[in-house]
């Protein structure tokens, strides 16, 4: 062996070796959204995790959105590859096409609007906590039907 390379790998620190960072396990979650007022309007789809928890359902601040296109049909399903843990999803259709959620002087929504677990929020937007879904396997379904305003 020669004095170079015996010095030089004895000037190395010894550091064990590291395994690779993993991303985070996913799993495929599947939002079906029944009763669109609207065949052609698009519907926008938000997503929450325990990080975005306190704006849920504010439609401009999710961790992730998919927009789906009805294509005459007034259903529409959204497929996505989410971290496995605690989710809530928010929907709402843009019969405008402005890329927003339109509501009135209060807040309210003006359009067509939908939350994980069907909820039905009368005099309040419902809570993250309300909305939670545990997405923890393979084949996950939420079936969510639009409200009218």
């Amino acid at each position: 062996m020669n004095l170079y390379a015996l010095l030089l790998g004895a000037s190395l620190p010894l550091v064990p070796p590291t395994r690779p960072l993993l991303p985070p396990a996913t799993v495929p979650l599947t939002v079906v959204v029944t009763q669109l007022p609207s065949p052609s309007a698009p519907v926008l789809v938000g997503f929450y995790d325990a990080a975005t928890a306190a704006h849920y359902p504010d439609p401009t601040k999710y961790l992730f959105r998919q927009v789906a296109r009805p294509a005459g049909a007034t259903q529409v399903s959204v497929h996505a590859e989410v971290a496995a843990g605690t989710w809530a999803v928010a929907v709402y259709q843009d019969l405008n096409g402005n890329g927003q959620l339109d509501t009135n002087l209060v807040g309210q929504p003006k359009e067509p609007y939908a939350f994980s677990n069907d909820l039905r929020p009368t005099w309040r937007a419902p809570r993250f906590s309300e909305g939670t879904v545990l997405v923890n396997s393979p084949g996950r379904t939420l079936h969510l039907t639009m409200m009218q305003p």
